[in-house]
């Protein structure tokens, strides 16, 4: 409904928020759990509800260790860390994605000039 406008985001999003939260407290085995997890950090980030963003991040990447959005998410996570201004840790962070990302992924070349940026050259 938030879609296709027939419900407003100030509506939609709470809603979205708790049935997410829903899926992550009752049904914490199911495998859509890091789904639920992704979707409220990326929620939170857009919101820039930094804490929040990065505590989903990291229970996302805790608890789905084998899921292929795992680089994507340590990109996601030093990003909230940055804005958070937490530079060590996004420096941290954008080290372990750089071990984990494919080096023909294009944040690569984006992370390593961030690290240099930030003074944390690999």
């Amino acid at each position: 409904m938030k879609q296709s406008g027939n419900l407003a985001v100030s509506a939609a999003d709470p809603n979205i928020v708790e049935a997410y939260r829903a899926v992550i407290e009752k049904y914490p085995d199911c495998s859509l759990v890091g789904h639920a997890y992704l979707k409220l950090a990326d929620m939170n980030f857009e919101a820039s509800k930094w804490d929040e963003a990065a505590m989903y991040y990291g229970l996302f990447l805790e608890k789905s260790p084998e899921d292929l959005r795992h680089a994507t998410t340590l990109y996601h996570l030093g990003e909230t860390y940055e804005r958070m201004g937490e530079l060590n840790t996004a420096i941290e962070v954008y080290r372990i994605f750089l071990d984990e990302a494919d080096s023909d992924d294009r944040r690569v070349a984006t992370v390593i000039d961030k690290l240099e940026e930030l003074g944390g050259q690999k």
